[in-house]
């Protein structure tokens, strides 16, 4: 699969990049951005040639999400299980609030009982490690080519 950009709003940046689904939430994600999301992921589940891992960065400056989008992304999500291989979220706070979100994501995860594994992060060279690590031949991606990732040309 080649990159490409999927989604470039405020909200939320998105691509196939590297062997990997990349989500880059920039501001409180809403559920607009999360029915934007589910959209981009039905499609490349009848694209795909395969099931991907799945790195989503948070921004650190982002107000948590209120739970009734939290409970919908996690809904989004689950509809489109196919599409994941591995799930790696990057909570990149390094405050207590950050160690707060994290445990409450892998609780959450531990909960859901997901077909794939779900781990959280606070650098996305630890998530690219883990990933890398669970033998997804596919995953190319480095820190650096994540930080360039949103300079390619927006899928047609």
């Amino acid at each position: 699969m080649r990159d490409a950009r999927l989604l470039d709003t405020p909200i939320v940046r998105m691509a196939t990049h590297r062997g990997l689904i990349l989500l880059d939430w920039l501001a409180t994600p809403t559920i607009d951005s999360v029915l934007e999301i589910s959209e981009q992921l039905r499609e490349l589940s009848t694209d795909a040639p395969g099931a991907l891992p799945l790195l989503a960065v948070v921004d650190a400056t982002s107000p948590p999400p209120r739970r009734a989008v939290f409970e919908r992304f996690t809904r989004e999500i689950g509809a489109r299980r196919e599409v994941f291989s591995a799930v790696a979220i990057v909570i990149a706070l390094s405050d207590l609030r950050g160690l707060a979100v994290r445990a409450m994501i892998t609780s959450l995860s531990v909960i859901t009982r997901t077909s794939y594994p779900v781990r959280v992060f606070s650098s996305t060279a630890q998530a690219l490690a883990w990933l890398s690590g669970l033998g997804e031949p596919r995953v190319e991606a480095t820190t650096e080519s994540l930080a360039q990732c949103f300079a390619l040309e927006p899928a047609e």
